[in-house]
């Protein structure tokens, strides 16, 4: 009985050891900030870049979840070819005058606090309009991107709050690249009758998917719509029985508190009213053809990656002043 007390009591210091977190500001090779959070021995950890908040690297149990292309640029001249860039107020590039995706994943962003417990680690990042912002888009907002880091999970949620008099739309989406051994042998789960927009086939509505898995084989640029058909929990299954699950939500808020953009936001109010907004989900790879075509890509890396994008998209989402939409994306690695 003491033994098995001893091994329990051994069990909870190493824990305790694994879960001392820290996030620490350094250069990369190109010149540009990035911070690290990592637990102690460095198996679970997260690598994001200043220039447009973007999630470089999640590593669960020592391995990388993420795509970053070879030939990404990583000076701040362009953003960055994988990972998870922030794509906010529009996707694609509907307003030909604003960048294509927007303006976030181009921009010096700030860090607001990191915090830390026994089983997560907890950053927050902040950008808010500027002259430059406004040479695109003429509004004032604030965004607030909360990374949670964990022994199961990577959750990011990005607030998008209305600092302007008057109301705008907007679109928001995770463009996250996930890493796979071979696009070959992996499945997409979670999407099996539901409808999409067909971008490869000039904008066409599939009104439903007719595959029980996604099997990647030629380009495939699609975007479901969950106003159509909701949809649930995505998973992309490698052959090496590995794999992630997808979680998404999107709400928006209207809080009788507001606070100074630059302070650390307050917790939201139990009186703010939520309305839930749907999830669209777009799949992406844009195979060898495409690929080739990309500087910062490469002809044969379409085989290392798939996009599984979470976002307001299909529709464009209108915020009033002082309201904020929050998207959230919970990714779970599973063994």
């Amino acid at each position: 009985e003491r033994s098995s007390v001893l091994t329990l009591l051994q069990i909870t210091l190493n824990m305790a050891d694994l879960s001392d977190w820290t996030a620490t500001s350094m250069m990369s090779d190109s010149g540009q900030e990035k911070i690290l959070i990592s637990n102690s021995n460095g198996l679970f950890s997260m690598e994001i870049f200043y220039f447009g908040a973007t999630v470089v690297s999640w590593r669960h149990n020592g391995e990388e979840q993420l795509f970053v292309s070879d030939n990404a640029v990583l000076d701040g001249s362009k953003a960055i070819r994988g990972g998870i860039p922030l794509v906010f107020p529009q996707f694609g590039q509907p307003n030909k005058v604003m960048p294509q995706h927007g303006v976030a994943r181009t921009a010096q962003w700030r860090r607001l606090s990191f915090t830390s417990e026994p089983t997560v680690a907890t950053l927050q990042m902040q950008l808010t309009d500027s002259e430059k912002t406004k040479e695109w888009w003429p509004y004032s907002f604030e965004l607030v991107y909360t990374l949670k880091l964990s022994f199961e999970s990577l959750q990011c949620s990005l607030a998008a709050t209305n600092q302007d008099t008057k109301d705008f739309q907007m679109h928001a989406l995770f463009h996250t690249y996930f890493s796979v051994p071979s696009i070959h042998d992996t499945r997409i789960l979670g999407l099996n009758g539901k409808a999409y927009i067909d971008k490869v086939m000039n904008g066409a509505l599939v009104e439903k998917d007719e595959d029980t898995s996604i099997l990647i084989d030629k380009e495939v640029d699609r975007v479901y719509v969950s106003a159509l058909s909701p949809i649930p929990d995505v998973s992309i299954s490698y052959s090496s029985g590995r794999g992630i699950i997808v979680s998404k939500s999107a709400e928006i808020a209207v809080s009788p508190v507001s606070h100074v953009p630059g302070d650390i936001p307050p917790e939201p109010s139990a009186k703010a009213a939520t309305v839930e907004v749907p999830v669209d989900v777009v799949v992406w790879n844009p195979w060898s053809d495409k690929s080739r075509a990309m500087a910062d890509l490469g002809e044969d890396r379409f085989q290392r990656f798939v996009c599984i994008e979470p976002g307001s998209v299909s529709e464009w989402v209108p915020l009033h002043p002082m309201a904020t939409y929050i998207l959230t994306q919970t990714l779970t690695a599973t063994l």
